[in-house]
């Protein structure tokens, strides 16, 4: 959980230059280091507060573990963006472009972006600041797409697919509007751990880390789990952070939804139609199942999505309303 509101100001690479120098004023010195070979390498003395830990090595392509960092707030977003992305091989994806501020920030320094919004004004927006730009260097490997990735998790899957040259990203940065409740924040993260996550088919670039803008994700994992509090790297870490995202996104995917359409997309594998939400959350079943109102009947069905499978257990013979997991759950 970073809670850091430090400034961004300088656009440099900075490393520790001895972890145990701490001026009295408690300033740490820092290396800054320089593009140009033939200017000497240049020491600082910088507040620790406005230090940023990288999450993940820029030495290494690859990972079998997703680092998971949660933010309440934009400015500390951002800083995420100008100190995480500056590996030059990093593929991002960022889900929520908006206008295209921390976009333009993660353009800088990663090999390819992707951007994702659910309003094509916003997308509008966001290409235009791209172009405006002269800060963003990779303008050429960046595009910005309208598309729910809750809504229509196939169409969003095959955009990264097929615009990102560069393979499947190694960095998301999320945040989808707002203080959205954490439902559909952690849903999000589900499709995104799913489908380019460690434990996802894609295994020849995988994803690396996820940074999320959430105040009231934030709230609730400050909240309800054990937040480490020492001098060493792990201050701010969830000792049982991953255990607590486990156990939510299970209890959301027991959940009977008040619509059939708030349930997410899914199917039982890429080869198989999506299952049919109406026909397990809907009192009445799927009206488009048969050809009029005769259930009973032979007739063909209107509708092409998955009747045989449930959308909650993902098992035959039972829809979600009658599925042992919310029976058992007392849901």
């Amino acid at each position: 959980v970073d809670d850091t509101a430090a400034d961004a100001d300088a656009d440099v690479d900075a490393v520790v230059a001895d972890a145990a120098v701490v001026v009295d004023d408690g300033k740490v010195l820092v290396q800054l280091d320089n593009d140009d070979a033939t200017t000497s390498q240049v020491v600082k003395r910088i507040a620790m507060k406005r230090l940023l830990p990288i999450f993940v090595s820029s030495s290494s392509s690859s990972t079998s573990n997703t680092h998971i960092v949660v933010t309440a707030d934009t400015a500390s977003y951002r800083n995420l963006a100008s100190s995480q992305v500056t590996n030059s091989e990093s593929v991002v994806l960022e889900i929520g472009c908006s206008t295209g501020e921390a976009s333009l920030i993660l353009t800088k320094y990663g090999k390819e972006w992707i951007g994702f919004d659910t309003s094509d004004s916003m997308v509008a927006r966001c290409h235009a600041s791209l172009l405006g730009s002269s800060s963003s260097s990779n303008n050429a490997n960046a595009n910005a797409y309208k598309v729910d990735a809750l809504a229509d998790p196939d169409r969003a899957t095959q955009l990264v697919v097929d615009k990102l040259t560069y393979g499947p990203p190694t960095t998301v940065f999320l945040d989808i509007g707002g203080n959205r409740d954490c439902e559909g924040v952690l849903r999000m993260m589900d499709w995104v751990l799913n489908t380019f996550g460690s434990s996802s088919a894609s295994t020849a670039s995988p994803l690396q880390l996820v940074v999320i803008k959430s105040r009231e994700l934030h709230a609730k994992l400050k909240e309800e789990c054990t937040v480490a509090v020492d001098n060493d790297n792990n201050n701010g870490r969830l000792v049982n952070g991953s255990m607590w995202v486990q156990e939510q996104l299970q209890r959301l995917n027991r959940k009977i939804p008040s619509h059939p359409l708030q349930a997410p997309l899914r199917r039982l594998d890429k080869d198989h139609p999506p299952i049919c939400r109406y026909h397990n959350y809907h009192k009445d079943g799927c009206k488009k199942r048969y050809n009029g109102t005769n259930n009973a009947g032979h007739q063909p069905s209107l509708c092409e999505l998955d009747h045989d499978h449930c959308h909650m257990c993902l098992k035959e013979n039972h829809i979600a309303l009658q599925c042992p997991m919310v029976m058992m759950n007392g849901e």
